[in-house]
């Protein structure tokens, strides 16, 4: 095939797809919308597993110190976070240390726990001193007798569950720990931090909860965020030879459920993204192949004066790779609006903000695979009415 017969197959096909603007422009819109399912919903898939991930960080951080096997509690805390300090690349580390109890408030008493935290550090690691606080304020490091109860909680512990109903800022909680000390505590705030992870926690100081248990200077667990988290595996070992003093879990290991619901939902996106693409390609060669089929006359005539069968191919195999271009075209910019919105508008979920994630490098990978799919989609309907017999063609038979 020479320039001249390549040129003179696009402008067939050019002339061709302008003719029938109606017919080619619902062609356009349908595989603009076949595009918007191949790469929109991929990114609410990835969006979804971000957004598991960040909720999983944001609460334990990534990776977390549990105390060893034969142990109820990690000793030497003091010293294990200043050495966790001086490592190059932690940028925050938090004890933390949970005691079972029960909790009563108007006659309602529900078995949970109360987990002690350091305010200052806490930041460093977690989500919880900067979520959002329904009512009141967040503890302070010297706060004794108060404490912050999470919104989910708040709500069960006052009237029913989902009734918007909840313990307000001031108000006071029986507290009922496992060694039979019985405290009151005032709440000094609700806090939203939009995780599961905190929902049956009340949440006061350490030094508060290791007086009531008569412990010091330990913690249930040592939470650490790393500065650059794209190798947590080098950098437990790295830890585990800096004699942590417990059981070092990432946070992968730590919320396998999450990993392995995240690897579904990512299956899930690229079966649906799949389909998309096969939906997209049957369009592609029904349309050729009607077109082709509707043109066998004017197919003969072209080739009774001198149009070679490259020509014919190039023609129709060029209307399909347009169709496809021009599908990508439209459907990213319907993908790129809705995926503006709901960033700027998340879905809310109990768990946290769902928005799309959409990468360079997903929509790249989605329009080579929608031209890919329109060459082969549409090289059979193009290659049949290349050879097509010229008496039969202009027959029309």
């Amino acid at each position: 095939m020479n320039r001249r017969e390549l040129r003179a197959g696009l402008f067939l096909a050019s002339r061709d797809i302008m003719r029938s603007k109606k017919i080619v422009g619902l062609v356009f819109l349908s595989l603009a919308f076949s595009y918007v399912n191949v790469v929109f919903l991929a990114s609410m898939m990835q969006g979804m597993t971000q957004t598991l991930v960040g909720v999983a960080i944001g609460a334990e951080g990534h990776m977390t110190i549990l105390p060893k096997e034969d142990q109820r509690f990690i000793e030497g805390v003091g010293n294990l976070r200043k050495k966790l300090d001086a490592i190059p690349g932690i940028e925050g580390a938090t004890s933390r240390i949970v005691a079972g109890a029960t909790v009563e408030y108007k006659g309602k008493s529900l078995g949970r726990a109360v987990m002690g935290v350091s305010p200052r550090r806490e930041g460093r690691v977690s989500v919880l001193p900067s979520s959002r606080m329904v009512d009141g304020e967040f503890l302070t490091q010297n706060d004794r007798e108060e404490v912050v109860i999470p919104l989910f909680l708040a709500d069960e512990l006052e009237g029913k569950v989902g009734d918007k109903e909840y313990i307000r800022a001031g108000k006071t909680i029986k507290v009922t720990y496992g060694n039979g000390v019985i405290k009151e505590y005032r709440v000094k705030g609700i806090v939203d931090p939009r995780s599961f992870a905190w929902s049956n926690y009340v949440i006061a100081t350490e030094d508060e909860v290791e007086e009531v248990l008569g412990v010091s200077d330990v913690a249930s667990t040592v939470n650490i965020r790393i500065r650059d988290p794209s190798d947590l595996r080098r950098s437990k070992l790295e830890l585990t030879m800096q004699n942590a003093r417990g059981d070092i879990e990432i946070w992968e290991e730590r919320f396998q459920s999450i990993k392995d619901f995240t690897t579904a939902m990512i299956l899930l996106g690229n079966l649906v993204s799949v389909v998309g693409l096969i939906v997209a390609a049957v369009i592609i060669a029904i349309i050729i192949y009607i077109n082709s089929e509707g043109k066998k006359r004017q197919i003969g005539i072209l080739k009774a004066i001198g149009a070679k069968n490259d020509v014919v191919l190039v023609m129709f195999f060029a209307e399909a790779i347009i169709f496809a271009i021009v599908g990508i075209a439209l459907g990213l910019a319907l993908t790129l609006i809705g995926a503006n919105y709901l960033i700027t508008h998340p879905i809310r979920l109990p768990f946290g903000d769902l928005k799309p994630y959409l990468t360079p490098r997903l929509i790249l990978i989605s329009c080579i695979a929608f031209i890919l799919m329109a060459m082969v989609a549409g090289s059979y309907p193009a290659w049949r009415a290349a050879r097509q017999n010229i008496i039969k063609a202009i027959w029309g038979e």
